[in-house]
């Protein structure tokens, strides 16, 4: 009777334990699905916080587009003045140099 009655005692003893065991283990998952939960929230907010960011640039884009695109004809302009002065500079040079000489 009493190897009955031990026998009893642990099985209940390991049945408590298993359930310990589960309880151990919701708990921590539970823990670890809090944590994704605010790390996502967190990612979100980043989120949200980029796109206000990029709303505010896509007008300066824009403007930087424009501003490009009124200055590309003066380059191109310019280009033609820009080699004739070089090529004014590489004469003077030339000139410079055979009067030194």
């Amino acid at each position: 009777p009493e190897v009955l009655e031990s026998e009893s005692i642990v099985e209940e003893m390991e049945s408590e334990a298993e359930e310990i065991e589960l309880e151990t283990e919701k708990s921590e998952i539970i823990k670890s699905a809090e944590k994704i939960e605010t790390i996502s929230e967190e990612n979100k907010l980043q989120v949200e916080e980029h796109e206000t960011l990029a709303v505010g640039i896509e007008p300066q884009n824009a403007e930087s587009e424009s501003l490009v695109m009124e200055i590309e004809p003066e380059v191109l302009e310019s280009e033609p003045m820009v080699k004739e002065m070089e090529s004014e500079a590489e004469e003077i040079e030339l000139e410079t140099e055979k009067s030194e000489i």
